[in-house]
């Protein structure tokens, strides 16, 4: 859903002008050269009309709804990313110890031994992150 949204964004913000202003050329082209084969009818302008009618107004309002449907569905997915790491790292902090033991007076070289015994968080949280990434895109 998500990717076929935004190659439709894409076409429409890119692609889609370049085309239909091809069209229009081409059948402005086409009117004159049935002009010049066919002097004595009048020019018919409906066809140009509804090019421009459909390339200066329709095209544009189908690209904001794509844009705004893209807008929508990548809120939709990332609300739903950030939710699932938020709830990894709250399991997780929940299972973590809340603080160290106080550092003793008594001997302060003993400082690179608490640090040294002290889990690193971050890596402990980004691993549980790591693991559960893959599962928060099915």
């Amino acid at each position: 859903g998500l990717f076929f949204a935004c190659c439709f964004d894409i076409f429409m913000s890119s692609i889609a002008q370049v085309v239909v202003l091809e069209v229009f050329m081409n059948q402005l082209v086409a009117m004159g050269e049935y002009h010049e084969a066919h002097p004595e009818e009048p020019r018919s302008y409906l066809e140009a009309s509804l090019i421009i009618f459909i390339g200066v107004f329709g095209l544009p309002m189908f690209y904001r709804s794509a844009s705004v449907l893209v807008t929508l569905v990548e809120g939709y997915y990332t609300q739903m990313i950030c939710a699932g790491l938020a709830s990894v790292v709250f399991e997780k902090a929940l299972a973590l110890p809340a603080g160290c033991a106080p550092r003793s007076a008594e001997d302060p070289d003993d400082e690179d031994q608490q640090h040294s015994s002290m889990p690193n968080v971050i890596q402990i949280v980004n691993v549980d992150i790591i693991m559960c990434w893959s599962g928060l895109f099915k």
